[in-house]
């Protein structure tokens, strides 16, 4: 089970049931408020290379 990218709930792929619904739009807007947390942390650069990482999968 890993986390689903768009809301952290658990799942057996990159996204759950809920959120493989949203809109394309809705996806990459939550991705933006994903990142935009991301950021304010002090490890920014680890934190949005893991990031990086799962959308690439």
């Amino acid at each position: 089970m890993v986390q689903c990218m768009f809301c952290e709930r658990e799942c057996a792929n990159y996204c759950c049931a809920f959120c493989d619904r949203m809109t394309r739009g809705q996806k990459f807007g939550r991705l933006l408020q994903y990142l935009e947390k991301c950021a304010e942390s002090e490890d920014y650069f680890d934190v949005l290379h893991s990031v990086v990482d799962r959308i690439k999968v």
